[in-house]
């Protein structure tokens, strides 16, 4: 497995990583990345957390705000045999200040 991390300077740290590259193997998702050896199979970045939501469940029914931490996004891809993309899969894992996981593809 190769993976490329990509390195751009910011006005933050030096060693921001905006994308992972992985290339021959998914360890995302195993069995979604076919004919895949010598291509890309995926492509992971964060997406910063703008919003909150409001759970009406917490502190005893009184609600509450629930802020995210933000988006981790995979892209997946999925090859002929001749190399042409076949498919393409995007899963979105997102984590809450609760330390709950939501995860859809």
């Amino acid at each position: 497995m190769f993976s490329y991390l990509g390195e751009v300077p910011t006005d933050g740290p030096l060693d921001t990583v905006l994308r992972t590259y992985t290339y021959d193997t998914n360890s995302v998702n195993t069995n979604y990345s076919q004919y895949a050896w010598g291509r890309l199979t995926t492509v992971t970045y964060n997406v910063p957390a703008i919003e909150q939501a409001w759970d009406h469940n917490l502190n005893n029914g009184n609600g509450g705000n629930v802020k995210f931490t933000g988006d981790t996004v995979t892209e997946m891809y999925n090859y002929t045999q001749a190399g042409q993309v076949a498919g393409k899969l995007l899963q979105i894992t997102r984590q809450n200040s609760l330390n709950e996981v939501c995860r859809r593809a």
